[in-house]
C-alpha cells in the first residue's frame, strides 16, 4: 500500500462530539448532561428526609425536564440514557433510603439494583415519550411521580 493511499483525519475535530472541560474534568458530548439528573436526584432525595425540604419538590424536576428536552434533540444512545437513569436512581435512593443500610446491607444493595433498573427503564420510557408526544413533559411528570412515590 502506498503512503498516498492512506488518509488520516484526527478524531473529533470540532463539533459537538469534541467535549469540553467542566471544572477541570474533560467531559464528552453525551456525558456532559449527566449532572442534571444528579442535581435533580439530590433535590428529590432531600424532600424525602425528615428535615423540612419539602418545597424542593416543586423545582426538583426542572433540571430533569431540561435534561430530557436536550437529549431528545441530541439523539443520545440508549445505553447512555440508561446509564444516566442508573446514576439518577443511585443518588436518589442513597439519599432517601439510606436508613435501610443500617438494618441490612444486602437488602439495601438489592433495593439499589431493583429500583435502579426500574428508574433507568423510566428514563428510556420518558425519552421515547418526548420523541413521540408533544406533551412529553406532562407524561414525564406523571411517570416520575409514580416511580418516585413507590420508593
Amino acid at each position: 500500500m502506498k503512503r498516498d493511499d492512506v488518509s488520516f483525519s484526527p478524531p473529533h475535530v470540532g463539533g459537538e462530539d469534541m467535549g469540553r472541560t467542566i471544572n477541570g474534568l474533560n467531559v464528552r458530548g453525551e456525558d456532559r448532561y449527566v449532572f442534571l439528573p444528579i442535581f435533580s436526584a439530590i433535590m428529590l432525595g432531600l424532600t424525602r428526609l425528615v428535615f423540612s425540604f419539602d418545597m424542593l419538590v416543586f423545582v426538583a424536576f426542572v433540571p430533569l425536564f431540561y435534561y430530557f428536552e436536550h437529549i431528545s434533540s441530541l439523539n443520545l444512545r440508549t445505553k447512555t440514557v440508561f446509564f444516566h437513569g442508573l446514576i439518577f436512581s443511585t443518588v436518589f435512593l442513597v439519599i432517601s433510603l439510606h436508613w435501610i443500610s443500617l438494618v441490612t446491607v444486602p437488602g439495601f444493595i438489592g433495593i439499589l439494583v431493583l429500583f435502579g433498573v426500574v428508574l433507568a427503564g423510566m428514563f428510556l420510557l420518558v425519552r421515547a415519550m418526548y420523541k413521540v408526544f408533544t406533551f412529553g413533559l406532562i407524561f414525564a411528570l406523571l411517570i416520575f411521580n409514580c416511580a418516585t412515590n413507590f420508593t
